[in-house]
């Protein structure tokens, strides 16, 4: 470590915010928050006040203390999945850079890098997919083996929220890492690079604008005003699909009336159910074909309030149960043209019964 490094690992610069994050993630595991505060030398008072910071090494002493007590390995990915876009000051991101997919990944990954600077992000788009080098900074520290997982975990939320694939590359020495880390995420591993680094496939074709704003032609046709406020909705939506997402919540969030939402919708031939709709699809379409959650989970956590009510709107979307979408889709995954060699960790798990 240089000069300049050894300078800034001690100054204070990471937000309060990640450090209460971290104790929450902590105090679901029933570890002693105050003895992890204390391995950081931070005085619990501090947390109270926002403008508060820690230093690198401090942030690193609480990482390295929280992954000697904890018997779950998986704590830190949990602790960067609780990392949304208010904690990385990435809310009016999409407004700022609008929706081209490149200066939105380019400017988001570098927030994340300076409001939590454990690894620097560069972002370099191949053919149809983003490739995100992860390039830790500070590798002489115990922390820094589970501070790789907190920004995993973190991207992991954003592109779970596109319903993308994606893949880990990981170093030939971290072969244990690679199956932990396929099991939890459901995603594919692989252990043989020489560069830590995270690719999000189908990258370019965004998913992130609404159906209406898709066609050139019809976003022509529509005012600023209305493109905006369909980006709003959608965004608000993806974030939380759930019982809470209803047209006066989200109405009230964007600062309006539930009334003119729905003019702005029906103005560009949407409704709110069907902009919903879209969501819910995808995100469940995602959660059946990576992951064994339970559908009667995926469905309290789209908004269902019993199994049933899910699996009767899924026929409708797809024309398919949740639990035949989950055993077609998976059978029929085909091999990427850069399919792992047979020293790769790939997703494992039991479908739940639909």
């Amino acid at each position: 470590m240089n000069a300049f490094q050894s300078l800034f690992s001690e100054l204070p610069s990471i937000s309060m915010e990640y450090v209460r994050t971290l104790l929450d993630q902590a105090e679901t595991r029933n570890l002693d928050s105050t003895a992890i505060l204390s391995a950081g030398a931070v005085a619990p008072q501090k947390l109270g006040h926002p403008h508060n910071r820690v230093s690198i090494n401090q942030f690193l002493d609480m990482l390295h203390a929280t992954d000697m007590a904890s018997a779950d390995e998986n704590w830190a990915l949990e602790c960067g999945r609780a990392l949304g876009l208010s904690e990385h000051s990435l809310v009016a991101m999409p407004l700022i850079c609008g929706d081209d997919a490149m200066t939105l990944a380019d400017n988001g990954l570098s927030m994340i890098s300076l409001r939590l600077p454990l690894f620097r992000l560069k972002a370099s788009k191949l053919d149809a997919d983003l490739r995100v080098v992860m390039e830790p900074l500070w590798d002489h520290h115990d922390g820094m083996v589970r501070a790789l997982d907190i920004i995993i975990g973190t991207l992991d939320r954003f592109i779970s929220q596109l319903s993308k694939d994606y893949t880990i590359s990981l170093g030939p020495h971290q072969a244990r890492d690679a199956e932990r880390l396929a099991n939890a995420l459901h995603q594919q591993v692989r252990c043989d690079e020489k560069e830590l680094a995270l690719q999000i496939h189908g990258f370019a074709d965004g998913n992130f604008l609404p159906g209406p704003l898709r066609d050139p032609g019809n976003r022509a046709a529509l005012s600023a005003n209305v493109q905006h406020t369909l980006l709003l909705i959608r965004r608000y939506i993806m974030c939380d699909p759930g019982r809470a997402c209803t047209p006066e919540r989200v109405a009230e969030r964007i600062g309006t009336t539930t009334r003119t939402l729905n003019r702005y919708l029906s103005s560009a031939g949407q409704s709110f159910s069907k902009l919903r709709n879209e969501v819910r699809t995808a995100r469940g379409k995602h959660f059946l074909r990576h992951s064994s959650m339970p559908i009667i989970e995926i469905a309290d956590r789209l908004g269902y309030s019993d199994q049933a009510s899910f699996s009767k709107a899924f026929r409708n979307w797809t024309g398919q149960t949740p639990g035949d979408y989950r055993r077609t889709s998976r059978l029929r995954t085909p091999e990427r043209p850069d399919s792992p060699s047979p020293t790769d960790s790939t997703p494992r798990g039991n479908a739940a019964a639909g």
